[in-house]
């Protein structure tokens, strides 16, 4: 949580440990930047005006260095213009600082949720282009197997069965399917 206020430092620092969060607290943007390329947080909260970086300015920073935290920004301006340039910058949720403290640790739960799934799904790609089972090693990328790493030679109709068979390993398949 990034805020040069310590009040509501203090604040949501409390209602965050409350929920069961592990809470780093700094009071400028430098040092929230800083803080972030050396840790990995699970969600970031960072005051639109601080000093020495805004909270926008932090996240442009951090999505140019290919972090992608999740990160809400908490303001106490109303506008509109600059809201929609922060989502723009990379923000995912940009909040009033009145908005109540159990709905934005709800926002934050979400986003973390969120983000989890997307790289759970990113891994499952990846991962779908290449099975392992006891030994048998297939490649569906180079369209290859092996087998104690010793090449297998298949027909490309042994090697779409072979795949089709491990892609449905816990279902009874019929001859026709």
């Amino acid at each position: 949580i990034a805020d040069d206020d310590s009040a509501i430092l203090a604040l949501l620092s409390y209602t965050f440990e409350s929920d069961g969060f592990k809470v780093s607290l700094v009071k400028n943007g430098q040092e929230a930047l800083d803080l972030a390329s050396k840790q990995a947080f699970d969600v970031m909260l960072l005051d639109m005006m601080m000093p020495e970086l805004s909270g926008l300015a932090v996240t442009e920073a951090l999505r140019q260095s290919a972090n992608y935290t999740p990160i809400i920004i908490l303001t106490a301006r109303e506008d509109d213009d600059l809201k929609i340039t922060g989502i723009n910058s990379g923000v995912d949720d940009y909040l009033d600082k009145t908005t109540p403290q159990r709905e934005i640790v709800a926002r934050a739960n979400a986003l973390i949720r969120r983000n989890q799934i997307y790289q759970k799904s990113g891994q499952m790609a990846e991962s779908l282009n290449h099975y392992s089972f006891d030994g048998l090693e297939i490649d569906l990328k180079t369209k290859s197997a092996s087998l104690s790493d010793s090449k297998v030679d298949l027909s490309k109709r042994e090697f779409n069965l072979l795949v089709f068979l491990i892609q449905n390993r816990d279902q009874i398949v019929s001859r026709e399917a």
